[in-house]
């Protein structure tokens, strides 16, 4: 039997794309509502594209939660190398925990 894949995740990571696409081209990111919808929509975007590459909802989960914390410490200006290597570090190690149970 083959493995066939689900293009649902494509589907909405293409659709998250555009999205994102539009929003960073007409708007500029000045108000909070703008910031909170473009963290929205990369979520949306990386979860849609994981979960078609991975087909587990544990691996895309745990990208799309390192992507968005990689960006939220980019928004605070933390752009110290040993903030990317700490949460790296953080998302192996729930990966480790979660995969012995």
């Amino acid at each position: 039997m083959k493995n066939e894949r689900d293009f649902r995740g494509a589907l909405v990571g293409i659709s998250g794309l555009s999205a994102l696409g539009y929003l960073i081209h007409t708007f500029i990111p000045d108000t909070p509502l703008l910031i909170g919808l473009f963290f929205v929509l990369i979520g949306i975007t990386v979860y849609g594209w994981m979960l078609f590459i991975s087909q587990a909802i544990r691996i895309a989960l745990l990208t799309t939660i390192y992507v968005l914390i990689f960006f939220l410490l980019q928004l605070m200006h933390l752009r110290h190398p040993l903030y990317t290597l700490l949460l790296l570090t953080f998302i192996i190690s729930l990966e480790v925990i979660h995969r012995k149970r």
